[in-house]
């Protein structure tokens, strides 16, 4: 999606999609599935939490839902492309209250990833990835999120969402706009962490392990 406003019509699309994007979320019947009791048996910590790019609309909204039940009251950083998308998605989740890294999951080596490391010791955040984002390839995982995890120590919580009803576009990444008035489930994925001595320059175990947890992008 290429978005090329002059401020001043960037900040009008800005608050019309706020808008809608908050009353989409009144209209939907949210519930969790929770197989590995998440919820109960994890303490408070920082996590990473993984969902696919065609999900990305309502997760201010569910990220809202989710640390109310789940999580230990942890601000939660968004990683966003520096791309001029990026741009405009920031202003989007800024008013949403979140706070944003700018940065790619394929250059995390660099100043996005210094970034990171410094909110996670200072702010103790949550992070937020789309492992196949911001263009793709659909449902592959690049390598930024499990390096994060593999240095910090931080668990991934793989997230997906099933609406009942919703559109699909046809764009890279099948992107999901749910009905109004439709149900979602949240499934809720079990954490884990990636090992130490996991050789992430190749396909691994952690790999396989998160795709498989955010399910199928077709």
């Amino acid at each position: 999606m290429k978005v090329r406003f002059d401020d001043k019509t960037q900040a009008i699309f800005v608050s019309l999609c706020v808008l809608f994007i908050k009353a989409l979320g009144k209209t939907i019947r949210f519930r969790f599935n929770d197989p590995h009791r998440v919820r109960e048996n994890l303490p408070p910590h920082p996590y990473i939490f993984a969902f696919w790019h065609r999900y990305i609309l309502l997760m201010p909204v569910v990220y809202k839902i989710y640390a109310s039940l789940y999580a230990g009251g942890y601000p939660l950083t968004v990683l966003i492309s520096r791309s001029r998308d990026g741009e405009f998605i920031t202003k989007v989740i800024e008013r949403f209250g979140l706070s944003v890294t700018r940065g790619s999951t394929r250059r995390l080596g660099h100043i996005a990833f210094r970034q990171l490391i410094t909110k996670l010791k200072e702010e103790c955040c949550d992070v937020a990835f789309t492992p196949d984002g911001p263009r793709g390839p659909r449902g592959e995982v690049k390598p930024g999120i499990l390096y994060l995890s593999q240095m910090e120590g931080l668990p991934i919580i793989p997230i997906r969402l099933e609406y009942r009803r919703c559109w699909t576009l046809n764009s890279w990444d099948r992107f999901v706009v749910p009905w109004p008035f439709t149900s979602c489930t949240i499934h809720v994925g079990k954490p884990f962490v990636v090992p130490r001595n996991e050789d992430l320059m190749h396909s691994t175990a952690s790999e396989e392990m998160l795709k498989s947890a955010l399910g199928p992008v077709d």
